[in-house]
């Protein structure tokens, strides 16, 4: 019996194994982190043997988690770290695999969808598993691994595997121009900033995550460009008669990222 229910003996068994020893397999095989019942009729004793059955019990191994990737509560996690994983101890149940929800990702309380369904790798007893999307900066993960992996007894037990990250928050490394600078020619147009790591690129191309402000009013610019490889955003003011020392702001709003910062600027060019 397996977890209280009969479960057939495969093909071949009871089969004798010499020296009054006897092999029993179910059909199918073991199932992990589960509990058998070996129970064997009193009659295989003879007339004058136990009248009572013959009983035994076990577990096979609940698998256990030995290494997240990203690691539990990892900060800062780089955004091209696209893949995520979970190193087991042992063997899994690979059938809830099959279920649309045995590996949830969620992103700021959002389930996120998965690029592909999660792959097992028997021999290094890991699961592997990417988002459609990829990571996104100044974010937090929560992933959810159905207990059901690791059998009836893990489901009962300790119940699903999981763990929490965040990715990293850009933070600005240098502007142009730069904070407090004067006496800016007027044939200069463009604005750069460049980041320490990298933006959210969807975020980026929504043209009103990005104002130039003068005097506290919006100044019209063009489309903004960002380079990923080096981490650079900049664009430019279309109204270049406008003078320089006029300008006063350059701000991007809170959501521009998912930063969980105040909005920043950049300011005082005068």
């Amino acid at each position: 019996m397996r977890n209280g229910q009969p479960v057939s003996l495969a093909t071949g068994y009871p089969a004798g194994r010499g020296a009054n020893q006897y092999a029993l397999a179910p059909a199918g095989g073991w199932d992990v982190g589960s509990t058998y019942r070996v129970q064997v009729a009193p009659s295989v004793t003879g007339p004058l043997g136990t009248e009572q059955t013959i009983s035994s019990q076990f577990q096979t191994k609940v698998p256990q988690v030995t290494e997240f990737s990203p690691a539990a509560d990892a900060v800062d996690v780089e955004v091209d770290a696209g893949q995520l994983s979970v190193v087991f101890d042992a063997p899994i149940a690979t059938v809830p695999l099959e279920q649309a929800d045995a590996v949830q990702v969620f992103r700021e309380g959002n389930l996120e969808e998965l690029s592909e369904p999660p792959v097992w790798d028997g021999e290094n007893k890991t699961l592997r598993f990417a988002l459609a999307g990829g990571l996104r900066p100044g974010s937090r993960y929560e992933v959810q691994v159905s207990g059901l992996l690791g059998g009836s007894l893990r489901l009962q037990g300790a119940g699903d595997f999981g763990w929490r990250f965040t990715t990293a928050v850009p933070a600005i490394s240098s502007r142009q121009p730069a904070v407090d600078a004067a006496d800016i020619g007027l044939e200069e147009s463009r604005i750069q900033v460049v980041f320490d790591h990298p933006l959210d690129a969807l975020a980026v191309a929504d043209l009103s995550n990005i104002q130039l402000l003068s005097e506290g009013e919006p100044v019209e610019i063009g489309p903004p460009e960002y380079n990923p490889a080096a981490r650079e955003l900049s664009t430019v003011m279309l109204e270049n008669a406008k003078d320089w020392k006029a300008v006063k702001t350059v701000a991007l709003p809170e959501e521009f990222d998912g930063f969980a910062v105040d909005a920043f600027s950049i300011s005082s060019y005068t």
